[in-house]
């Protein structure tokens, strides 16, 4: 992989690896007003070459790569900070599909700050019981009874509202919350079953 990088970049720019699959390249000589221009333009071309089947003994391997774009002094003058917009961006890009190249924008900062939010307030969430379950009845079409629930978990947040499982099940996944939440979902759902009358059974 570093050969390849080697082979992309110019006598100024620099190449290092960060850990794993990560690398970090410093482009250098831009001009501020066509900074990001350039830097899209190299990455394609570092994604090109990296996308190149690999030979490994007799073996054929395809990868892929992302890129994430922060500039100079544009997002940041702090190297570490820009460091860390850099991977916003490709995180951003990751979220998009493969072979991705992706500038910072503002607003992927602000999203990250709503995530981490999110994250902790989720863990209390859990803690103080802020869950409940929506049932959505199941009727069968040819005889019109009613056959069961669906059962739909809801998150009622004490700023927020409403929170739809779609926003947050995604983190509860990463963050290993599901054994907990699934548990919660079980134990309600069973004892809204219980409660059934015979009629609607």
């Amino acid at each position: 992989m570093v050969r390849r990088l080697e082979k992309i970049r110019r006598p100024d720019d620099v190449v290092y690896r960060t850990g794993g699959d990560e690398f970090v390249i410093a482009l250098n000589g831009f001009k501020t007003d066509e900074a990001q221009e350039q830097a899209e333009e190299i990455c394609s071309r570092i994604i090109e070459e990296v996308s190149k089947p690999h030979m490994i003994d007799t073996h054929t391997v395809n990868i892929g790569a992302s890129i994430g774009i922060a500039l100079h002094p544009l997002h940041s003058a702090d190297t570490e900070n820009l460091t860390r917009l850099a991977d916003l961006a490709l995180y951003a890009a990751k979220a998009q599909g493969k072979s991705r190249v992706v500038a910072f924008d503002p607003s992927m900062d602000a999203e990250l700050q709503r995530r981490h939010a999110l994250e902790i307030d989720l863990r209390t969430a859990i803690d103080e019981k802020q869950f409940y379950l929506m049932y959505q009845p199941l009727i069968q079409t040819h005889t019109e009874k009613l056959k069961g629930f669906e059962a739909l978990i809801r998150w009622e947040h004490p700023e927020h509202g409403n929170i739809p499982a779609t926003d947050f099940i995604f983190i509860a996944e990463q963050l290993q919350l599901m054994d907990e939440i699934g548990e919660f979902v079980l134990r309600e759902a069973c004892s809204f079953a219980a409660k059934w009358s015979e009629d609607a059974s």
